[in-house]
């Protein structure tokens, strides 16, 4: 991730999803820092906010059981 101005650019190359590079990037850190952001998936849209805070959320809910 690149940052200016207090908002990630998202920077990929081909293949940066299927390679797993988009999944590394998403995986929480420690188990307690979870990202969702459009970057992640380098491609902005606000539909892959949503879809990413649907899936976190369920995993917050199953680590607080």
């Amino acid at each position: 991730r690149i940052s200016r101005w207090g908002h990630t650019t998202p920077v990929c190359r081909p293949r940066f999803i299927v390679d797993g590079d988009a999944a590394l990037v998403q995986r929480p850190l420690a188990d307690t820092i979870h990202f969702v952001n459009q970057d992640d998936w380098a491609l902005p849209a606000v539909e892959n906010s949503l879809l990413d805070s649907e899936t976190v959320a369920g995993r917050i809910r199953r680590q607080l059981g």
